[in-house]
């Protein structure tokens, strides 16, 4: 038989959707597909319920309306949370198993190993750690703006530079044992900068959360994974998926909402002065504390139609319409990234004070 116009074999490449780790886990999302849109939408719309009325049950206060645009917005800020963890931990948890297969087998391609084995199955475990510290990292820096994402940042770039020349040049394939080593001592250098800088709780709040839904999401890949698929599972599944995610949204109003910034659907209190009506200044007690009397210093809490609430003075005060005046809102300071980690440095400036016949006169910040 004449085979010389035949084509080689082609290798049959095995998709993440095609392999039979997943092929079950997808075959519940196809069918679930037809209501996936209605689902969503009721999901999104409890999920910003439990945000908002969870960060405002601190200060005493529910806002329970049939229909509410905040709860849509506050639902938005939480799907954003949610995208930053899929970004990274969620390819991860999806990913661990397969990654740690082919470190298993770069490792001990020369010959079998039990320590190397090991080394692979601890690589695998600090790339679904830094995986979930990089979501944490990128939601506090793009939601929150705290200076310890910036720096976790900074030792993932210094782990790039280490990290690209051993792909660039080919030593990874060269000597795999060594350039594992290299790359999980540089990702253990990351996870161990993120928890050493992650001093304000905020960061630590999210990366508790992210690993909360990683350890549900590895339950249910491995439930489907190992036991039958049926309708009942499915069912029960859904369920329990809808729960989590309201339970994890009550968490995430409670612990992370009030830092977020207002652009992300955040609630993060704003520093307003509020002008009192004579009526109200009178009738506040004496334990608040007021600018000459007129005044009302505070954080803007939340605000309805028909009431703002206002923290002052450790008290939260509802005030109606009517008793506001003029609400004057204070602008956010700039947020120095690098002045927590690097040596203040003061420069002089030169600023020009009126004298009485019209003329500038230069004096130094230092003079009294």
């Amino acid at each position: 038989m004449d085979t010389t116009n035949q084509s080689p074999p082609q290798k049959q490449i095995e998709t993440t959707a095609d392999s039979p780790r997943y092929s079950s886990f997808f075959l519940v999302l196809k069918q679930l597909a037809p209501s996936f849109y209605a689902l969503a939408v009721g999901v999104l719309y409890s999920a910003g319920f439990l945000v908002l009325n969870s960060y405002l049950a601190k200060f005493g206060i529910f806002d329970i309306d049939f229909i509410n645009p905040r709860y849509f917005i506050a639902g938005a800020g939480y799907i954003v949370f949610l995208v930053c963890f899929y970004l990274f931990a969620g390819r991860a948890i999806v990913q661990a198993s397969k990654w740690v297969q082919l470190e298993v087998e770069k490792l001990t391609k020369d010959r079998p190993s039990y320590f190397w084995t090991i080394i692979a199955g601890i690589h695998g475990f600090a790339n679904v750690i830094f995986a979930c510290c990089l979501s944490a990292a990128t939601f506090t820096l793009l939601a929150v703006g705290y200076a310890e994402s910036s720096v976790f940042y900074a030792a993932l770039g210094i782990g790039f530079i280490i990290g690209y020349p051993l792909d660039f040049t080919n030593l990874d394939v060269k000597y795999p044992r060594t350039s594992g080593i290299v790359m999980l001592a540089t990702k253990s250098f990351a996870i161990y900068i993120f928890f050493a800088s992650g001093g304000i709780g905020t960061t630590l709040a999210v990366f508790a959360i992210y690993f909360v839904i990683l350890l549900f999401i590895n339950l249910v890949i491995d439930n489907f994974v190992r036991y039958r698929t049926t309708t009942d599972q499915i069912a029960f599944t859904g369920i329990y998926a809808i729960v989590f995610l309201l339970s994890s949204a009550t968490t995430y109003g409670t612990l992370v909402f009030n830092q977020v910034s207002q652009k992300l659907g955040g609630a993060r209190p704003q520093s307003v002065s509020v002008a009192l009506s004579e009526e109200t200044r009178r009738s506040l007690p004496i334990s608040v504390e007021t600018h000459d009397n007129k005044v009302l210093e505070g954080f803007l809490i939340h605000q309805t139609p028909s009431h703002t609430y206002i923290s002052s003075s450790g008290h939260t005060i509802r005030l109606r319409d009517g008793d506001v005046v003029a609400i004057v809102s204070k602008p956010e300071p700039e947020k120095a990234v690098w002045e927590k980690f690097l040596p203040h440095t003061t420069i002089a400036t030169t600023l020009p004070n009126s004298s009485p016949d019209g003329a500038a006169s230069a004096q130094s910040p230092t003079s009294p």
